[in-house]
Parts: structure tokens; sequence; C-alpha cells
């Protein structure tokens, strides 16, 4: 038999954010019982009923249980994200050349290369609120090359970037390891548009869309030391 699907809204306020949980349900005489499974929190449950209770107990169970866990569940992995990710990051150069040095005048200051990135309550992933790569600001030109916006037209947009998570790890002989993220770059400037081709989520059609070096520009890594925090990242592109 296969698995019946439901998709659960995280909460009201999160707009397209959805759980999906897999589940076999089935009852016998006075037993009746429900599984559930899911992927995207990593948890399961099950529920079993017997004796004389109302018709689709093992539901309403259920459904109590999801509205209590799962937005608890989301918000603990919002703030374990943000401890783990959130902060901003810079270049060794740039920590390395903190003072200018006052003995040679003619030296050009370091190229600016830094990330910031946010966790926000009410939008998915990571929020990418500054990318800097040799002093050039990467999020309008992600987006403009993403969207194949002209050089006219680029004043106006509102770019965005969020890095989502891959599921791709590779641990390293230290101890540490990298995780891998995807980013979507999407113009916030744009209506709102629900069609069945042209729609908000065209922009999960346009990953790896952009490349440089034949490495994708949207494929950002975190590598981890043995002690869980994050000492360095990359992007491929």
């Amino acid at each position: 038999m296969p698995w019946g699907i439901r998709r659960i809204e995280l909460e009201k306020n999160q707009t397209y954010q959805y759980v999906h949980t897999f589940n076999k349900i089935g009852s016998l005489g006075a037993y009746s019982c429900l599984f559930a499974l899911i992927p995207e929190l990593d948890i399961g449950f099950s529920v079993l009923a017997a004796g004389d209770l109302p018709a689709g107990i093992t539901n309403a169970i259920a459904e109590t249980l999801t509205q209590t866990y799962i937005p608890t569940l989301s918000y603990i992995a919002r703030a374990q994200a943000k401890a783990t990710y959130a902060g901003h990051y810079r270049h060794a150069s740039l920590l390395s050349n903190t003072t200018a040095s006052t003995s040679n005048t003619t030296s050009s200051p370091p190229l600016n290369s830094s990330l910031t990135i946010t966790v926000d309550p009410t939008a998915p992933g990571l929020n990418v609120t500054a990318w800097i790569s040799n002093s050039t600001l990467m999020a309008p030109v992600a987006v403009a090359i993403t969207a194949n916006i002209t050089p006219s037209y680029l004043p106006k947009i509102q770019p965005s970037v969020r890095l989502y998570p891959t599921g791709l790890e590779e641990r390293l002989p230290d101890g540490g390891k990298k995780v891998a993220f995807k980013a979507v770059f999407e113009d916030l400037s744009l209506p709102e548009s629900s069609g069945g081709f042209v729609t908000d989520c065209a922009t999960w059609v346009g990953v790896t869309a952009v490349v440089y070096g034949s490495m994708p520009l949207d494929l950002f890594v975190f590598e981890f030391g043995p002690d869980g925090a994050v000492r360095r990242w990359c992007v491929k592109g």
C-alpha cells in the first residue's frame, strides 16, 4: 500500500512554508493505529488506540501532536541555525589589516571579501544580508545574471539571497566537516504571481543556472572544525 502524504503549514505568518508527513493508518475491530514520518524535521510518531473510542481518534491525536510540536521544533531549528551559522564572516586579510600602516602610505587597502548571515523568524533558510567579493556587492550581480536583468533596470531591483541546506556533507580527517548549501537568488521588487508557469516559486527552477569557471555560483560550502564551529566558507563559483 502507498504512503499517505499530508502537507502541514508551519505557522500562519510563514507563507509557503510547509512540512510533509508520510503516514500509514489502519484499524481492526477495537484497535487502531497511525504512524507518521516527517523527513524535514527528522522526526516521527505513532498513535495506538484500543477500546470503545470515537471514530478517528488517532487522527485527532495526531492533529494535536503536530499543532503542538511542529511550531516548537521549527523554533528550535531556527535557534540552532542562528547559533551555528549567523554572523559576519571576513577574509583573513581583513583581520590582519585592521590598522593602516603609517610607514607605507602607498599601499592599497585589502579588497573586501565578506559574508553576513542572519535568521528570520518568518522566512525560510538562512538570509544573506551582505555578500561582498573583492569589494563587489554580489547579491545584485547574482540576481541580475539569474534573471537576465538589463543594466538600466538594475538600480530598481531588490535582491534577495537565501541559503537552503542540500543535505550533503563531507567528513574531514581532523574530525571536522564540510556542509553544502544552495542559494536562491530573487528580485523582491517584482509583483506576486501565482500562475501555472509564471509563479513566485520559479526561482527553484533556476538552481545552478549561473556558473563561473564551470562551478555553480549558488553553491555555498561551510567548513567546520572539530569543535563544531564554522572556521571558513567559500562560494564554489
